[in-house]
């Protein structure tokens, strides 16, 4: 429940111009989830 009530404020925010740092980076976050990215697991940077 926090979780989304949080989300749904930083929306808000973002929408009427009262941005805050973590604001703007859970925007480019969640942009980002939408996208392909292949992530290496770290143990294969040893192989």
């Amino acid at each position: 429940f926090h979780f989304d009530q949080s989300k749904t404020r930083s929306e808000i925010r973002l929408r009427e111009g009262r941005t805050r740092p973590i604001d703007i980076l859970s925007k480019y976050l969640n942009e980002s989830s939408d996208s392909d990215i292949e992530i290496n697991e770290p143990y294969m940077v040893f192989k």
